[in-house]
């Protein structure tokens, strides 16, 4: 059984922060006895994103801090707005 990692970023290496397009990589990682084997990763070019989950998952959002699915992620000029499901208490 496997699982899944989804990076969002807007400033990554090589990325233009203005061009009005967040990055979307989509990494699938396959078990195995003694280690978790990458699998090519699918790259998209978005402006929005909205992650959901059947049961909610934690997210960790930079300097947000960690809130749960569903989250939205939309890109405006000149700035990133995250819009967040709830809050993940300690």
């Amino acid at each position: 059984k496997g699982f899944t990692k989804v990076e969002i970023v807007n400033l990554g290496d090589g990325e233009n922060g203005n061009d009005g397009l967040l990055t979307v990589r989509v990494t699938p990682f396959e078990r195995t006895w003694w280690n978790k084997q990458p699998e090519a990763p699918t790259i998209l070019r978005i402006a929005s994103c909205r992650l959901k989950a059947v049961r909610p998952l934690p997210v960790n959002c930079g300097a947000t801090g960690v809130v749960k699915t569903p989250i939205q992620v939309d890109i405006i000029p000149e700035a990133i707005r995250i819009v967040v499901g709830r809050r993940v208490r300690k």
